[in-house]
């Protein structure tokens, strides 16, 4: 946390694009009135406030793209989290999922013991002003909605608000208006489409971290294809701190 504060208060790396690994989703539904932004929430609530967060990464970035680096031989950083709040004997969970991601090397026992408790972690992120509007953070996220629930729960300590609104208003109060989500981005272009790592693969970007499903691993190639989006298709946008492409909040 003291080289995340160190970089984003006095470095040009201030873009923080996240992912988080949460035990599946137990509430879903066909029904037409979940199809709407509202009914979307109702579902994503309902499964944030019974489930717990596992992982959360984060890959820094400055607006150009360039990766955040460290110490005299300029080392490139992403950071992964173990979050402690999961416990695969109790808590629910859809065991496909925890298959897959025992498959990608996460050991829940590791997680359950030696895990970050999501309030600590939480109140860490608002010590260093990466949250709560001490710094201008820019936020990028694929699909990100699970990604801020999973966060605000852990930052309010409480079950998420019954209404969309509120819950964008959170949003704003802990992250800011500069939120973008690379999925929401890509509709503007019919021939990108997918999961991140489909969207990659066709944008011809390369997984250089650990595999899929490590939050880790999947922040620094959410930062890849915003990057390459961004330089590809929205030269002539300012995604400084006097403009924005597609925030949530919209």
């Amino acid at each position: 946390m003291c080289n995340i504060s160190y970089l984003i208060h006095n470095t040009p790396f201030n873009v923080v694009s996240t992912d988080t690994e949460y035990p599946g989703v137990i509430y879903e539904s066909s029904y037409i009135q979940y199809r709407n932004p509202s009914g979307q929430y109702c579902l994503m609530k309902f499964n944030v406030n019974v489930l717990g967060l596992i992982q959360a990464g984060f890959t820094l970035s400055d607006s150009a793209g360039y990766l955040a680096t460290l110490g005299p031989e300029r080392t490139i950083v992403v950071w992964e989290f173990a979050i402690s709040d999961f416990d695969v004997r109790i808590h629910p969970h859809i065991p496909k999922s925890i298959s897959m991601l025992k498959s990608r090397s996460l050991n829940f026992e590791f997680h359950r013991v030696e895990g970050i408790p999501s309030y600590d972690f939480a109140m860490a992120m608002l010590d260093i002003g990466l949250v709560g509007g001490a710094k201008v953070v820019h936020w990028v996220t694929f699909h990100g909605a699970y990604d801020f629930g999973y966060l605000i729960k852990a930052l309010t300590r409480s079950t998420l608000p019954n209404n969309l609104q509120d819950f964008l208003n959170l949003v704003q109060l802990y992250f800011g208006t500069y939120v973008y989500d690379v999925k929401y981005m890509v509709k503007c272009f019919p021939h990108i489409f997918g999961g991140l790592q489909e969207m990659a693969a066709r944008m011809r970007i390369c997984r250089v971290l650990a595999v899929d499903h490590q939050a880790g691993s999947d922040s620094l190639l959410t930062q890849k294809v915003y990057a390459k989006m961004k330089a590809d298709y929205f030269q002539d946008v300012d995604t400084g701190r006097s403009g924005k492409i597609y925030p949530l909040t919209n």
